[in-house]
């Protein structure tokens, strides 16, 4: 699973949207029909900002926020990955529950080549329906 920031050139970027982009065309399971499936995420995060912005001197000019929920962008993906491999959403059924406990990018200016490392922390479970 891949959630990626997109983040602008500018170093004075102080939004950026979360967006999940599916790595792969996914096999449906076996007995994925057998009951419907409800995607719950909670927020847990200490920290709302998801990166700072940098300068050329590694000073920190501004804390970045998201323009979208990211709460809502993984439970889309979630949403998204279960559909893909045969399941169907409903109340009636299993109920997966994700805590989201970190969302980060974390930028390294250098002088020829710059870097960057996104940290995600989530856990799951399933609660039969």
């Amino acid at each position: 699973m891949l959630l990626t920031v997109l983040v602008g050139g500018c170093t004075v970027t102080t939004g950026v949207n979360v967006a999940y982009q599916p790595a792969t065309a996914a096999p449906d399971l076996a007995q994925s029909q057998a009951l419907p499936v409800k995607v719950y995420v909670t927020d847990r995060r200490l920290n709302r900002s998801v990166a700072q912005s940098v300068n050329t001197f590694g000073m920190v000019t501004a804390n970045v926020e998201t323009k979208n929920s990211v709460s809502s962008a993984l439970e889309n993906a979630f949403e998204e990955e279960l559909h893909n491999r045969g399941f169907t959403e409903g109340e009636d059924g299993n109920v997966v529950s994700v805590t989201l406990r970190n969302f980060e990018n974390q930028y390294t200016p250098g002088l020829l080549t710059s870097g960057a490392a996104a940290r995600m922390d989530f856990g799951s479970h399933r609660q039969a329906g």
